[in-house]
């Protein structure tokens, strides 16, 4: 449960990863649930349309409409500093390119902590939010 300002509000966490088999499953676990966020993890050097796909069609999903979205890009510290920075920038221009949605972009190292707690901070405010009344 999460606490927030209506009381404790239950959340369900799923991971959207596997094969496209996989990922036709789990569609079923937002089948008549309210989604509150979206956080999309993308290893920074995956410039693949497949993944690109998968995030627009999820942004464009009828459930997913009033959702906040984040797009995580990950494993900078894997590559050489000059060149995550690059690629981080690229991923996330070609990201907002397909998307017509806003969304929240962060950046994470496999290490980082506060890195991590800054994102989740960000998602716990977004699921907080969309549970306040309007």
């Amino acid at each position: 449960t999460l606490p927030t300002s209506r009381g404790p509000s239950p959340i369900v966490l799923c991971d959207a990863g596997g094969s496209r088999e996989q990922r036709r499953l789990w569609v079923e676990l937002v089948d008549g649930v309210r989604v509150s966020a979206i956080c999309f993890v993308l290893d920074a050097s995956d410039a693949s349309d497949e993944a690109r796909g998968l995030f627009v069609q999820l942004a464009r999903a009828p459930w997913s409409q009033g959702s906040s979205i984040f797009l995580i890009l990950t494993k900078l510290d894997l590559l050489p500093p000059q060149d995550a920075q690059a690629m981080c920038a690229t991923r996330e221009e070609a990201y907002r390119e397909a998307c017509s949605r806003s969304f929240d972009c962060h950046r994470l190292t496999t290490a980082s902590a506060s890195c991590a707690s800054e994102v989740l901070r960000a998602v716990v405010d977004a699921v907080s939010a969309s549970d306040s009344p309007p």
